[in-house]
Protein backbone atom coordinates (compact mmCIF):
# COMPACT_ATOMS: atom_id res chain seq x y z
CA UNK A 1 0.00 0.00 0.00
CA UNK A 2 2.85 2.39 0.88
CA UNK A 3 4.41 1.88 -2.58
CA UNK A 4 1.10 2.67 -4.31
CA UNK A 5 0.74 5.92 -2.35
CA UNK A 6 4.30 6.96 -3.26
CA UNK A 7 3.70 6.23 -6.93
CA UNK A 8 0.48 8.24 -6.95
CA UNK A 9 2.28 11.19 -5.26
CA UNK A 10 5.04 11.20 -7.91
CA UNK A 11 2.49 11.09 -10.76
CA UNK A 12 0.48 13.88 -9.13
CA UNK A 13 3.61 16.05 -8.78
CA UNK A 14 4.52 15.57 -12.44
CA UNK A 15 1.00 16.44 -13.57
CA UNK A 16 0.99 19.55 -11.38
CA UNK A 17 4.35 20.72 -12.73
CA UNK A 18 3.20 20.27 -16.34
CA UNK A 19 -0.01 22.17 -15.55
CA UNK A 20 1.94 25.13 -14.08
CA UNK A 21 4.25 25.31 -17.09
CA UNK A 22 1.25 25.27 -19.41
CA UNK A 23 -0.72 27.88 -17.49
CA UNK A 24 2.16 30.33 -16.94
CA UNK A 25 4.27 30.28 -20.12
CA UNK A 26 3.97 34.00 -20.79
CA UNK A 27 5.25 35.40 -17.45
CA UNK A 28 8.01 32.82 -17.27
CA UNK A 29 9.21 33.61 -20.79
CA UNK A 30 9.06 37.34 -20.10
CA UNK A 31 11.19 36.94 -16.97
CA UNK A 32 13.77 34.96 -18.91
CA UNK A 33 13.90 37.56 -21.66
CA UNK A 34 14.59 40.36 -19.17
CA UNK A 35 17.92 38.79 -18.21
CA UNK A 36 20.75 38.04 -20.58
CA UNK A 37 23.52 35.59 -19.85
CA UNK A 38 27.20 36.19 -20.67
CA UNK A 39 30.28 34.13 -19.95
CA UNK A 40 33.34 36.05 -18.71
CA UNK A 41 36.86 34.64 -18.67
CA UNK A 42 39.75 36.64 -17.19
CA UNK A 43 43.40 35.89 -16.53
CA UNK A 44 46.12 37.98 -14.99
CA UNK A 45 48.90 38.44 -12.47
CA UNK A 46 48.30 39.70 -8.95
CA UNK A 47 50.79 41.39 -6.64
CA UNK A 48 50.74 40.52 -2.93
CA UNK A 49 51.77 43.54 -0.83
CA UNK A 50 52.11 41.54 2.40
CA UNK A 51 54.01 38.60 0.93
CA UNK A 52 51.38 36.07 1.99
CA UNK A 53 50.93 37.05 5.63
CA UNK A 54 52.66 34.64 8.01
CA UNK A 55 54.56 33.04 5.14
CA UNK A 56 56.47 36.31 4.94
CA UNK A 57 56.80 36.42 8.74
CA UNK A 58 58.42 32.97 8.70
CA UNK A 59 60.82 34.08 5.96
CA UNK A 60 61.73 37.22 7.92
CA UNK A 61 62.28 35.11 11.05
CA UNK A 62 64.77 33.04 9.06
CA UNK A 63 66.51 36.25 7.95
CA UNK A 64 66.81 37.36 11.59
CA UNK A 65 68.07 33.93 12.58
CA UNK A 66 70.78 34.01 9.90
CA UNK A 67 71.82 37.55 10.89
CA UNK A 68 72.14 36.60 14.57
CA UNK A 69 74.15 33.51 13.64
CA UNK A 70 76.61 35.61 11.60
CA UNK A 71 77.24 37.89 14.60
CA UNK A 72 78.83 35.01 16.53
CA UNK A 73 82.48 34.02 16.25
CA UNK A 74 83.38 31.22 13.83
CA UNK A 75 79.82 31.06 12.48
CA UNK A 76 78.51 31.76 8.97
CA UNK A 77 75.14 31.48 7.25
CA UNK A 78 73.72 31.44 3.73
CA UNK A 79 70.03 32.11 3.13
CA UNK A 80 68.31 31.78 -0.22
CA UNK A 81 64.63 32.69 0.20
CA UNK A 82 62.81 35.30 -1.84
CA UNK A 83 59.53 36.81 -0.62
CA UNK A 84 56.24 35.97 -2.31
CA UNK A 85 55.50 38.92 -4.56
CA UNK A 86 52.86 37.78 -7.08
CA UNK A 87 50.70 34.96 -8.31
CA UNK A 88 48.72 34.09 -11.44
CA UNK A 89 44.95 33.72 -11.36
CA UNK A 90 42.27 32.50 -13.73
CA UNK A 91 38.59 33.42 -13.21
CA UNK A 92 35.30 32.22 -14.71
CA UNK A 93 32.03 34.09 -14.28
CA UNK A 94 28.43 33.65 -15.34
CA UNK A 95 27.21 37.21 -15.80
CA UNK A 96 23.50 37.99 -15.70
CA UNK A 97 22.50 41.49 -16.80
CA UNK A 98 19.23 43.27 -17.39
CA UNK A 99 19.20 46.44 -19.48
CA UNK A 100 22.33 48.46 -20.13
CA UNK A 101 23.56 49.31 -16.65
CA UNK A 102 23.11 46.60 -14.03
CA UNK A 103 23.96 42.95 -13.58
CA UNK A 104 25.34 40.35 -11.21
CA UNK A 105 27.66 37.38 -11.54
CA UNK A 106 28.48 34.04 -9.98
CA UNK A 107 32.11 33.12 -10.40
CA UNK A 108 34.99 30.94 -9.36
CA UNK A 109 38.71 31.11 -9.87
CA UNK A 110 42.00 29.30 -9.42
CA UNK A 111 45.26 30.70 -8.10
CA UNK A 112 48.54 29.35 -6.75
CA UNK A 113 51.80 30.62 -5.29
CA UNK A 114 54.79 29.21 -3.41
CA UNK A 115 57.22 30.28 -0.73
CA UNK A 116 60.48 28.30 -0.85
CA UNK A 117 63.79 28.81 0.88
CA UNK A 118 67.01 27.19 2.03
CA UNK A 119 69.21 28.10 4.97
CA UNK A 120 72.65 26.71 5.76
CA UNK A 121 74.52 27.36 9.01
CA UNK A 122 78.16 26.47 9.69
CA UNK A 123 80.20 26.55 12.86
CA UNK A 124 83.94 25.88 12.44
CA UNK A 125 85.97 26.30 15.62
CA UNK A 126 89.63 25.53 16.32
CA UNK A 127 91.45 26.80 19.40
CA UNK A 128 94.87 25.91 20.84
CA UNK A 129 95.89 26.16 24.47
CA UNK A 130 97.49 23.41 26.49
CA UNK A 131 94.92 21.25 24.71
CA UNK A 132 93.09 21.74 21.44
CA UNK A 133 89.49 21.26 20.41
CA UNK A 134 87.91 21.40 16.96
CA UNK A 135 84.22 21.80 16.10
CA UNK A 136 82.82 21.17 12.63
CA UNK A 137 79.09 21.81 12.61
CA UNK A 138 76.87 21.99 9.53
CA UNK A 139 73.13 22.52 9.42
CA UNK A 140 70.73 22.93 6.54
CA UNK A 141 67.03 23.74 6.48
CA UNK A 142 64.68 23.66 3.50
CA UNK A 143 61.16 25.08 3.52
CA UNK A 144 58.72 24.50 0.67
CA UNK A 145 55.21 25.92 1.08
CA UNK A 146 52.79 25.60 -1.84
CA UNK A 147 49.40 27.32 -1.64
CA UNK A 148 46.47 26.77 -3.96
CA UNK A 149 43.07 28.42 -3.63
CA UNK A 150 39.66 28.51 -5.27
CA UNK A 151 37.81 31.84 -4.80
CA UNK A 152 34.01 31.69 -5.07
CA UNK A 153 32.48 35.09 -5.81
CA UNK A 154 29.20 36.95 -6.02
CA UNK A 155 29.52 40.35 -7.67
CA UNK A 156 27.21 43.23 -8.50
CA UNK A 157 28.02 44.96 -11.80
CA UNK A 158 27.49 48.48 -13.05
CA UNK A 159 28.03 49.16 -16.77
CA UNK A 160 28.67 52.50 -18.49
CA UNK A 161 28.25 52.43 -22.30
CA UNK A 162 30.78 54.79 -23.86
CA UNK A 163 30.29 54.01 -27.53
CA UNK A 164 28.41 51.35 -29.39
CA UNK A 165 31.47 49.08 -29.25
CA UNK A 166 33.13 50.26 -26.00
CA UNK A 167 31.84 50.05 -22.45
CA UNK A 168 33.25 50.56 -18.97
CA UNK A 169 32.25 48.57 -15.91
CA UNK A 170 32.82 48.25 -12.18
CA UNK A 171 31.94 45.43 -9.81
CA UNK A 172 32.23 44.41 -6.15
CA UNK A 173 30.89 41.76 -3.86
CA UNK A 174 31.53 39.16 -1.15
CA UNK A 175 33.39 35.95 -1.69
CA UNK A 176 34.72 32.79 -0.11
CA UNK A 177 38.31 31.59 -0.52
CA UNK A 178 38.90 27.84 -0.15
CA UNK A 179 42.59 27.03 0.24
CA UNK A 180 44.95 24.08 0.27
CA UNK A 181 48.48 24.27 1.71
CA UNK A 182 51.26 21.72 1.20
CA UNK A 183 54.33 22.00 3.40
CA UNK A 184 57.64 20.14 3.06
CA UNK A 185 60.38 20.69 5.65
CA UNK A 186 63.82 19.10 5.52
CA UNK A 187 66.59 19.39 8.09
CA UNK A 188 70.13 18.00 8.06
CA UNK A 189 72.49 18.28 11.03
CA UNK A 190 76.12 17.15 11.22
CA UNK A 191 78.26 17.77 14.31
CA UNK A 192 81.87 16.69 14.85
CA UNK A 193 83.74 17.53 18.04
CA UNK A 194 87.36 16.59 18.75
CA UNK A 195 89.57 17.21 21.77
CA UNK A 196 93.33 16.66 21.58
CA UNK A 197 95.19 16.50 24.91
CA UNK A 198 98.85 16.23 25.88
CA UNK A 199 98.11 12.67 26.89
CA UNK A 200 96.58 10.80 23.92
CA UNK A 201 94.66 8.64 26.31
CA UNK A 202 92.61 11.69 27.28
CA UNK A 203 91.55 12.49 23.70
CA UNK A 204 87.83 12.63 23.08
CA UNK A 205 85.62 12.90 19.99
CA UNK A 206 81.93 12.80 19.18
CA UNK A 207 80.15 12.60 15.82
CA UNK A 208 76.40 13.20 15.50
CA UNK A 209 74.16 13.00 12.45
CA UNK A 210 70.49 13.88 12.24
CA UNK A 211 68.15 14.00 9.23
CA UNK A 212 64.43 14.74 9.24
CA UNK A 213 61.66 15.45 6.79
CA UNK A 214 58.12 16.66 7.47
CA UNK A 215 55.28 16.36 4.96
CA UNK A 216 52.13 18.27 5.86
CA UNK A 217 48.94 19.29 4.12
CA UNK A 218 46.20 21.53 5.43
CA UNK A 219 42.97 23.09 4.24
CA UNK A 220 41.10 26.20 5.26
CA UNK A 221 38.60 28.79 4.19
CA UNK A 222 37.69 32.41 4.81
CA UNK A 223 35.20 35.07 3.83
CA UNK A 224 36.50 37.86 1.67
CA UNK A 225 35.62 40.83 -0.46
CA UNK A 226 36.66 41.70 -3.99
CA UNK A 227 36.04 44.40 -6.57
CA UNK A 228 37.39 45.89 -9.75
CA UNK A 229 36.86 47.93 -12.87
CA UNK A 230 37.60 47.50 -16.53
CA UNK A 231 36.87 48.27 -20.16
CA UNK A 232 35.51 46.11 -22.98
CA UNK A 233 35.66 46.42 -26.75
CA UNK A 234 33.03 44.50 -28.71
CA UNK A 235 34.80 42.62 -31.47
CA UNK A 236 31.73 40.79 -32.79
CA UNK A 237 28.10 40.46 -31.68
CA UNK A 238 29.20 37.44 -29.62
CA UNK A 239 32.70 38.31 -28.32
CA UNK A 240 34.23 41.23 -26.42
CA UNK A 241 37.86 41.74 -25.44
CA UNK A 242 39.13 43.97 -22.67
CA UNK A 243 41.22 44.47 -19.56
CA UNK A 244 40.54 45.09 -15.88
CA UNK A 245 42.21 45.86 -12.57
CA UNK A 246 40.88 44.34 -9.37
CA UNK A 247 41.60 43.69 -5.72
CA UNK A 248 40.86 40.98 -3.16
CA UNK A 249 40.74 41.12 0.64
CA UNK A 250 40.87 37.72 2.35
CA UNK A 251 43.00 35.83 4.85
CA UNK A 252 42.75 32.19 5.94
CA UNK A 253 43.56 31.68 9.64
CA UNK A 254 41.86 28.31 10.14
CA UNK A 255 44.29 25.89 8.49
CA UNK A 256 43.82 22.32 9.74
CA UNK A 257 45.32 19.12 8.43
CA UNK A 258 47.71 16.25 9.01
CA UNK A 259 51.47 15.88 9.01
CA UNK A 260 54.20 13.33 9.52
CA UNK A 261 57.82 13.91 10.59
CA UNK A 262 60.29 11.13 9.78
CA UNK A 263 63.74 11.26 11.36
CA UNK A 264 66.99 9.31 11.59
CA UNK A 265 69.76 9.99 14.12
CA UNK A 266 73.11 8.38 14.83
CA UNK A 267 76.03 9.07 17.16
CA UNK A 268 79.38 7.57 18.07
CA UNK A 269 81.97 8.56 20.70
CA UNK A 270 85.74 8.21 20.78
CA UNK A 271 87.87 7.95 23.93
CA UNK A 272 91.60 7.83 23.61
CA UNK A 273 92.08 4.88 25.91
CA UNK A 274 89.18 2.92 24.42
CA UNK A 275 88.88 3.94 20.75
CA UNK A 276 85.61 4.44 18.92
CA UNK A 277 82.55 3.09 20.65
CA UNK A 278 79.51 1.55 18.94
CA UNK A 279 77.22 3.64 16.75
CA UNK A 280 73.89 4.32 18.42
CA UNK A 281 70.97 4.96 16.13
CA UNK A 282 67.39 6.12 16.46
CA UNK A 283 64.63 6.57 13.88
CA UNK A 284 60.92 7.00 13.82
CA UNK A 285 57.87 8.83 12.50
CA UNK A 286 55.78 11.30 14.47
CA UNK A 287 52.30 12.12 13.15
CA UNK A 288 50.18 15.14 14.00
CA UNK A 289 46.61 16.17 13.19
CA UNK A 290 45.27 19.59 14.00
CA UNK A 291 45.95 23.25 13.35
CA UNK A 292 48.90 24.87 11.58
CA UNK A 293 50.99 26.89 14.05
CA UNK A 294 53.78 29.45 13.88
CA UNK A 295 56.14 29.61 16.89
CA UNK A 296 59.68 29.81 18.23
CA UNK A 297 61.13 26.62 19.71
CA UNK A 298 63.96 26.53 22.25
CA UNK A 299 66.85 24.27 21.23
CA UNK A 300 67.67 21.24 23.44
CA UNK A 301 70.82 22.95 24.77
CA UNK A 302 68.84 26.10 25.61
CA UNK A 303 71.14 28.40 23.64
CA UNK A 304 68.96 29.13 20.62
CA UNK A 305 65.38 29.89 19.63
CA UNK A 306 64.46 28.62 16.17
CA UNK A 307 61.48 29.77 14.06
CA UNK A 308 59.11 26.92 13.20
CA UNK A 309 55.86 26.29 11.33
CA UNK A 310 54.22 22.91 11.88
CA UNK A 311 50.88 21.17 12.32
CA UNK A 312 50.23 20.26 15.94
CA UNK A 313 47.46 18.22 17.49
CA UNK A 314 47.05 20.89 20.16
CA UNK A 315 48.37 24.38 20.75
CA UNK A 316 52.13 24.28 21.49
CA UNK A 317 52.57 25.13 25.15
CA UNK A 318 55.34 25.24 27.74
CA UNK A 319 58.52 27.12 28.47
CA UNK A 320 60.16 25.86 25.27
CA UNK A 321 57.67 27.77 23.07
CA UNK A 322 57.34 31.49 22.38
CA UNK A 323 55.19 33.70 20.13
CA UNK A 324 52.73 30.89 19.41
CA UNK A 325 49.85 31.64 17.05
CA UNK A 326 47.78 30.08 14.27
CA UNK A 327 49.21 30.60 10.80
CA UNK A 328 47.40 33.18 8.69
CA UNK A 329 47.93 33.17 4.92
CA UNK A 330 46.93 36.45 3.30
CA UNK A 331 45.36 36.63 -0.16
CA UNK A 332 45.17 40.42 -0.12
CA UNK A 333 46.22 41.42 -3.61
CA UNK A 334 45.96 43.80 -6.54
CA UNK A 335 45.50 42.24 -9.96
CA UNK A 336 45.70 43.31 -13.60
CA UNK A 337 44.34 41.00 -16.26
CA UNK A 338 42.81 40.54 -19.67
CA UNK A 339 39.14 39.74 -20.21
CA UNK A 340 37.33 37.68 -22.80
CA UNK A 341 33.56 37.93 -22.66
CA UNK A 342 31.15 35.77 -24.63
CA UNK A 343 27.64 37.12 -25.23
CA UNK A 344 25.33 34.10 -25.26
Amino acid sequence: MGGSKTGRSVILGIVLAVFILQVLPGPAQAAINRWKLDFKLSAGTASIPGGGGDLEILRQNYEDWAAEWDMLNFKDSALNWDPVSRYSELRFELLFHSGKFFGFSLGCGALAFSSRGELSLTNDVSQSRWWKFVIDEDRSYRQQIDVKAVPLEFNLYFFVPVWKRISLYAYAGPGIVLGKLDHVYEHHYSYKYNEYHQSPGDDYARETLYDSRADENARGGALGFQGGMGALFRLTPFVSLGFESSFRLAQINSWTGTGALTYEASERIYRGDEGWGPVTTESGTVTQEGGLWLFYLNSPDGWEWTPEMFIRTGEPQGEDYENVRRVGVSFNSFRFGFVLRFHL
